[in-house]
């Protein structure tokens, strides 16, 4: 009994890092689509014509805060505007001083690198990596290390039993 309770542990242990382990990589994958766009758009400098932190309630009456940006900029000598910013998209918090904090020097900008599909320029977003973005992704590296060992060590603890 005492080897088939091990057995259902260490194979729940592999589930859950699994679980872990595919969100951190689903987290890292919105940075290195990202990273991509950023190799294959054209860099262009827009300026900021609206920023601020926009407050609202959300289904349960909490107050929820996040970032608007809105950037005009030129190609071609027309004029288009973007309120997308990447890596993370308008990230929203219940804290209205971590928005702040994470986007304080974006509040402060008046010119913000705008990325645009040089096909289609009306296809853009601003790149603004917030300080958020740099915990979250250490905390996944660590997480996807964590996953890979402990599933490691359960697999090699499930096949000499």
């Amino acid at each position: 009994m005492v080897k088939f309770y091990s057995l259902i542990r260490y194979c729940f242990a592999i589930v859950i890092m699994f679980v872990i382990l595919s969100f951190c990589l689903f987290f890292l994958s919105g940075f290195g689509l990202t990273l991509y766009k950023i190799s294959t758009y054209c860099k262009v400098e827009g300026v900021v014509f609206n920023s601020n932190i926009v407050e609202y309630r959300n289904k349960r009456g909490t107050w929820i805060y996040s970032m608007s940006c809105n950037a005009d900029y030129v190609v071609g000598g027309r004029k288009y505007s973007t309120a997308k910013i990447y890596p993370r998209g308008n990230i929203s918090s219940n804290f209205e001083m971590l928005i702040k904090w994470n986007y304080q020097s974006l509040l402060d900008k008046t010119m913000v690198p705008v990325y645009c599909n040089s096909k289609d320029p009306s296809d853009s977003f601003i790149f603004y990596i917030c300080k958020f973005v740099w915990i979250a992704m250490l905390i996944c590296c660590l997480l996807i290390v964590f996953s890979v060992v402990l599933i490691r060590k359960s697999i090699v603890k499930i096949l000499r039993r």
